[in-house]
């Protein structure tokens, strides 16, 4: 074989070994840029979405303390559902319930809530707004 020909192998060779190792490195370095950018993409939108679950949150608590200090609503509780309460009468529990329940509907009428619902440490729904969730396990 002549030596044109073998410098030509050599030289070949050796320019597609340097495209190979340039193509992979060049590879490695986009999936990195591309991974960092989307991981940054992600870390942003995480911020944004807890700033809106923040606020969110911060807007409707106001209007949870203001339910919470209702004066029927703490009338209510103690009378029928204080740890210590001796008050045994159904009838009068299930009216006060009713009357507290059609209060508070009409006052969610103009809310961003849609139902109300008191929870027991057990998990219990021990009152609600809605139909028919009392005594569901949440």
């Amino acid at each position: 074989m002549k030596i044109v020909y073998k410098l030509l192998l050599y030289f070949a060779t050796l320019s597609f070994i340097i495209i190979l190792v340039s193509s992979a490195s060049y590879y490695f370095l986009m999936q990195k840029a591309i991974e960092k950018r989307i991981s940054e993409h992600l870390i942003s939108l995480s911020e944004v979405k807890e700033k809106e679950v923040n606020e969110f949150f911060r807007h409707n608590t106001k209007h949870l303390e203001f339910y919470a200090f209702e004066d029927y609503l703490i009338d209510y509780l103690s009378d029928f559902h204080a740890e210590n309460s001796s008050y045994l009468n159904k009838e009068e529990e299930i009216k006060q319930e009713q009357e507290i329940v059609s209060k508070l509907a009409n006052i969610l009428k103009f809310s961003e809530f849609s139902e109300l619902d008191l929870i027991t440490h057990e998990g219990i729904i021990d009152f609600s707004t809605g139909k028919g969730e009392r005594g569901k396990a949440n």
